[in-house]
């Protein structure tokens, strides 16, 4: 309960309270007449007025204050779907993260082997080349052409059949390197 309405009860509660001291001071002092007098001013009509519209007052601000926590539930209830649903989000995306990691590291693994196949591979004459290379598929190919000095990369064209070097050559232009 807000003060405002604590302080407003109180008030009540002291002039109902005053009301009861006087009324019985007034049979005291004034058996008859005393409480007559009362009865005639109105005080305990309008005390009982008071009371009751305050009573009225706190029972609708009651039904507001449940009114309010009611939306303010059900406010709540949304909230926390959508927090679960987020979070769940969050949950596949840290999973599809760690798989690009992975994949990542798996590509960067193989880049790192054909480095090192290039490496090996520029040693080589085309004739030591051409069995390999006849065994390899046409990506790992452009992979260690890419890899190879530009010097170097002739022995691989070489080292390949006219109509394999052709479609690989081919392959390498749509791709759009330099």
């Amino acid at each position: 309960m807000s003060d405002n309405v604590k302080l407003f009860v109180v008030v009540i509660v002291l002039v109902v309270v005053l009301n009861g001291i006087i009324a019985g001071l007034m049979t005291v002092f004034f058996p008859v007449s005393g409480a007559d007098v009362l009865k005639d001013s109105g005080i305990i009509e309008s005390g009982k007025e008071l009371i009751f519209n305050t009573l009225d007052s706190l029972r609708q601000r009651s039904r507001k204050l449940q009114r309010d926590l009611f939306v303010s539930q059900v406010m709540l209830d949304s909230i926390k779907q959508q927090l679960a649903a987020k979070e769940e989000l969050i949950k596949e995306y840290e999973k599809t993260i760690d798989e690009l990691k992975k994949e990542l590291e798996g590509l960067k693994k193989r880049e790192e082997g054909i480095k090192e196949l290039a490496k090996t591979y520029e040693a080589m004459k085309p004739v030591e080349l051409k069995p390999i290379l006849e065994k390899l598929d046409d990506r790992t190919i452009i992979d260690v052409y890419f890899n190879t000095s530009s010097r170097k990369r002739q022995n691989i064209m070489k080292a390949l059949s006219p109509d394999r070097a052709a479609r690989i050559t081919k392959k390498i232009a749509s791709m759009g390197v330099k």
